[in-house]
């Protein structure tokens, strides 16, 4: 649907010197206290209770209205079932970048990100 919509230049009204507004930030998609057979990002309080944390990196079209719409999204989880670091926003948005130029390498677009 947004390819649809930049491409009949239906959201053309809301760039910024040519360039879509394209918002890039983590979000918490689930939180729970049990582990699951889906590889998560684990947490563990200084109480000993563990947090399994499903989260993602997601990309948005932002406009000066507040409107916002979803433009791609690249999981934050373990990459390899042996590996000993845990995924982050870094290297999900390596990811991210390389689905947002496969789908929409011709839109000028400027990203912000924290």
């Amino acid at each position: 649907m947004t390819y649809s919509l930049l491409r009949g230049k239906v959201l053309d009204k809301f760039r910024l010197d040519g360039d879509m507004l394209v918002a890039i930030d983590g979000v918490n998609v689930l939180t729970l206290k049990r582990m699951t057979d889906v590889p998560c990002i684990t947490q563990q309080h200084a109480d000993g209770q563990d947090l399994y944390m499903y989260n993602a990196l997601e990309a948005k079209i932002v406009t000066c209205t507040g409107l916002a719409i979803h433009v791609a999204t690249a999981f934050i989880d373990y990459q390899e079932p042996n590996a000993t670091k845990q995924d982050c926003e870094t290297k999900a948005f390596y990811r991210l970048a390389e689905i947002l130029k496969n789908r929409y390498g011709r839109t000028s677009m400027c990203l912000m990100a924290d």
